[in-house]
């Protein structure tokens, strides 16, 4: 057997090295393969990437960690904790495995997240679980049957968190280069093994990165994602019981500021808005900063120095205080509600009784609100009905509807009918008529036309508005 205490350095590095080697040469052999099963990314409307990028990096990542990891458990003295890093890859490989198939089929939200939920409990019985919590204002909290809930919730969290800030290039590889560092200071009087995890995650992921960095030519995909916050989220675990001076679940979730500010950020604008949570969308803290003109490059380097500068702060917190959750937590908060007014995810203007309304509607009402501002927005820069066209046909297919007949009768001119959409066979489909009204007065009509079936009566006046508006602000001008 290997005596890792006597030949620590020796070891620590052959095995990050070997991280490191495996991810980079095994990720561009992965890029024909992502190729050959159509595993691939198309720039659109909502990403932050132009072309066709194939996915499946994932299976370099996995690589990387597990091949080395796995040796290193083979090689050294049996002892509790290779027991549990064991059980994290058995379990984080079924998670890997549906992400594969994700990447390539596409598989359901619901499917996912049941799939992980399973690998989670499977985690939880193998015996790495979150027992206790530490209170911010002091003390401890036992969770006895909340065990299992808390551990699940813990891991599903740190999934998806990751999964979502893997829209822009070397982002979730950088990110996880960072916890790696905050794992390792957090293993605290550490073995060998209890060094060489953090240190395998870290050099592995760079030697992604190399491949991922913008611009990138593959992305880790959901096989990556979420196996690397799967992996990522039961490490934090298990080094948490580790800890001394900072034996708290708080420093794990700085470690994770950002993906799981991000996460927050989409659930809750998408409840406010009445977006089903598991649909994409363009507003995540990366996108944000696109829109205000900084490079991909750029973005990177400022979401990964506001992150590293979290960490450094929190680690100087836990150093300097006992009681050091508080702290930590009142950091979280100011910085969560900060980037929400940055990023103009909540309107503090707003009144609170407007916002309460809102959240009082249902959810398909809150849904058609929320792209009516947006087309009203957009809508505002057009100079004549063709620059319209595009934005009034997004509108139609995003909330459902067919055709837009607008008909326009000004005095002492001819009647003008002014059609979008219209692929309905006609007779087949239900319309709906709004008068027009400008100064006052009615100057016509707007006809909207749905699929035969659809219950369109609650959000079809909203949507005739808007795009009446548009059309009569485009000829005032024309």
């Amino acid at each position: 057997m290997i005596e890792f205490q006597s030949k620590a350095p020796y070891y620590l590095f052959s095995y990050a090295a070997a991280a490191f080697i495996i991810a980079l040469l095994a990720t561009p052999l992965v890029r024909p393969l992502a190729f050959r099963l159509r595993a691939v990314d198309r720039g659109s409307r909502r990403r932050a990437h132009k072309g066709v990028i194939p996915r499946l990096g994932g299976i370099a990542i996995y690589l990387a960690l597990v091949i080395p990891l796995l040796t290193m458990i083979a090689t050294s003295p049996h002892s509790g904790f290779n027991d549990k890093l064991l059980s994290i890859i058995l379990a984080g490989t079924l998670v890997f495995v549906v992400g594969v198939y994700d990447d390539i089929k596409a598989l359901p939200v619901k499917v996912k997240l049941g799939i992980e939920s399973a690998a989670a409990v499977l985690l939880f019985f193998l015996g790495l679980r979150i027992n206790t919590l530490t209170n911010p204002f002091g003390g401890s909290i036992d969770l006895d049957l909340l065990s299992l809930p808390v551990t699940v919730l813990w891991i599903l969290v740190i999934c998806n968190a990751i999964n979502l800030i893997d829209g822009l290039d070397g982002l979730a590889a950088g990110t996880g280069i960072l916890v790696g560092a905050m794992l390792f200071l957090m293993s605290g009087e550490r073995s060998a093994e209890q060094s060489l995890v953090p240190l395998v995650i870290a050099a592995g992921l760079f030697g992604f990165l190399r491949h991922n960095f913008p611009p990138a030519t593959i992305f880790m995909g959901d096989s990556g994602s979420l196996f690397l916050g799967f992996f990522l989220a039961g490490s934090s675990i298990l080094y948490s019981s580790k800890a001394t001076a900072m034996a708290t679940m708080m420093v794990p979730v700085v470690a994770f500021a950002h993906p799981i500010m991000d996460m927050g950020y989409a659930v809750i604008r998408r409840l406010y808005r009445g977006v089903p949570l598991g649909q994409p969308d363009r507003e995540h803290i990366h996108h944000k900063l696109l829109d205000m003109g900084l490079s991909r490059k750029l973005v990177l380097a400022v979401l990964i120095s506001a992150n590293a500068l979290l960490m450094l702060a929190a680690w100087l917190i836990v150093q300097r205080q006992r009681r050091s959750d508080f702290f930590l937590l009142a950091l979280l908060v100011a910085a969560f509600v900060a980037g929400s007014r940055l990023f103009r995810y909540v309107e503090f203007s707003r009144p609170f009784r407007a916002d309460f309304m809102v959240l009082m509607m249902n959810r398909e009402r809150r849904y058609t609100l929320f792209l009516v501002r947006g087309f009203r927005k957009h809508s505002a820069a057009a100079a004549s009905i063709e620059d319209l066209k595009p934005q009034i046909m997004l509108l139609l297919e995003e909330t459902g509807f067919e055709a837009v007949f607008v008909t326009l009768r000004f005095p002492g001119m001819e009647e003008q009918e002014i059609v979008f959409g219209g692929k309905l066979v006609p007779g087949t489909g239900v319309r709906t008529s709004f008068p027009v009204i400008r100064s006052g007065g009615e100057v016509g009509r707007c006809d909207l036309v749905a699929a035969a079936g659809r219950n369109s009566s609650v959000d079809a006046a909203e949507v005739a508005a808007a795009v009446s508006d548009a059309v009569l602000a485009v000829v005032k001008t024309e």
